[in-house]
């Protein structure tokens, strides 16, 4: 049984780390539930094979409910980013599950722009990044000015 004890954040959705799990205090009823059975499943070190297995299978099959969520509570659409901050832990850190997709609708971006205006695939990858960091930077920003508008004191 996983004991990492749950700690209660104003940002992001949830997060697993070997200290313990994060997990936004907005989150109530069966989608916080769902989250928290995904964190715990999680190992406990570095991100492994089960935990790719774990972050790409359907048994949890939260995801329209999450990004619902965090529609409308925006400090949390950074949980879907590839970088994130933790104000608990005072550390940056990366969201391995969100590097996958990433990419995958990096190639779909390059390859549509390369179809449509024949701009080189190098050149779309690149331009895709560079939105995607910028996108994660605001994202961060906002997160950030949230935290310490309503946030508690970490």
């Amino acid at each position: 049984m996983d004991d990492r004890p749950t700690i209660e954040v104003d940002y992001g959705l949830a997060s697993s780390y070997d200290d313990g799990i994060e997990v936004n205090r907005k989150l109530t009823g069966k989608l916080r539930e769902s989250i928290m059975k995904h964190e715990r499943s999680h190992g406990v070190g570095r991100y492994n094979k089960q935990d790719f297995i774990n972050d790409f299978q359907k048994k949890h099959g939260n995801f329209r409910d999450s990004f619902m969520f965090a529609l409308q509570n925006p400090e949390c659409l950074v949980g879907f980013m590839p970088f994130m901050y933790s104000y608990h832990y005072k550390i940056f850190t990366y969201n391995s599950s969100a590097l996958f997709p990433f990419m995958y609708f990096g190639v779909i971006w390059a390859a549509f722009w390369w179809f449509i205006a024949r701009i080189s695939f190098i050149q779309n990858i690149l331009g895709y990044t560079l939105l995607i960091i910028l996108i994660n930077t605001i994202l961060l920003i906002i997160t950030h000015r949230y935290v310490k508008k309503y946030g508690k004191k970490y």
